[in-house]
């Protein structure tokens, strides 16, 4: 099933991303992640 490779690809592409942006907002604003454990490092 392609369709749905393509589906998990785009979410994980999407997680992935989010979680820079995350990163990168926490960053900026010197806040602490250690409690957000699923954030990949």
């Amino acid at each position: 099933m392609p369709e749905l490779n393509l589906l998990i690809e785009v979410i994980q592409a999407f997680e992935n991303k989010a979680n820079e942006m995350i990163k990168i907002l926490a960053h900026e604003f010197n806040l602490d992640l250690s409690l957000i454990k699923h954030l990949k490092s």
